[in-house]
């Protein structure tokens, strides 16, 4: 369940930052951004809220990296949440926020070092090596460009 209501706040925080807040800057209502952003800020408090608490119930290193690292929305949601807070003129929160991605990635990256799979045959073991590597570098260009 508190999966479903993290990814239901992002979505939520999606969908004021980038159509509502778009939609206001094409059209030059400052007001209704502001409210777009509001709405984007009151959805991503408790969707990173969330996110803390699937932290402390996953016990193990391979459910702690599937958590974290489960899809773009996810891993952008600190930085955007950053931007959302920055126009919203609150530059402590926003940095706030930016800290507290960087410390989930910072936990992201250990938890998938971490993982050791004993027993495993030396092919499985450097496909293992090989294929985190490659998550690593793709987590690394996707983490690059973050368009607002």
């Amino acid at each position: 369940m508190e999966c479903q209501f993290r990814a239901t706040q992002v979505n939520l925080a999606w969908l004021a930052f980038d159509a509502l807040a778009d939609e206001a800057e094409r059209v030059g209502d400052a007001a209704a951004r502001l409210r777009a952003y509001t709405l984007a800020d009151a959805a991503y408090q408790p969707a990173r809220a969330a996110q803390v608490e699937l932290g402390w119930l996953e016990g193990d290193e391979q459910g702690k990296a599937q958590l974290l690292g489960q899809h773009q929305a996810l891993r952008e949601m600190y930085a955007r949440h950053a931007y959302v807070l920055w126009q919203l003129g609150n530059l402590k929160e926003a940095i706030r926020a930016l800290d507290a991605g960087r410390a989930q990635a910072l936990a992201e990256s250990q938890t998938l070092r971490s993982v050791s799979l004993p027993g495993l045959s030396p092919e499985d073991a450097a496909a293992f090596a090989a294929a985190r590597t490659a998550w690593e570098q793709a987590r690394a260009q996707g983490d690059l460009p973050l368009s607002p």
